[in-house]
């Protein structure tokens, strides 16, 4: 039992190591970026309307639609 709960708490450690490193490390390049609006270019100001369609109904069909 004692090693059972060594190795949770070793797990924990590890994990809780890797997000905050993640997590740090985001911040750190949140706070150091500096944008590049020259490479951006001009912006546009044309609008384009019209309809997009989901696959919703592709990759999740309807279970009373599927052939058994």
């Amino acid at each position: 039992m004692k090693l059972f709960l060594q190795s949770i708490a070793i797990s924990i450690g590890i994990h809780l190591l890797f997000f905050l490193g993640t997590y740090v490390a985001g911040i750190i390049k949140t706070m150091n970026y500096t944008p590049d609006f020259e490479a951006a270019g001009s912006l546009t100001s044309e609008v384009t309307i019209g309809i997009t369609y989901t696959c919703h109904h592709y990759c999740f069909p309807s279970p009373s639609l599927v052939s058994p």
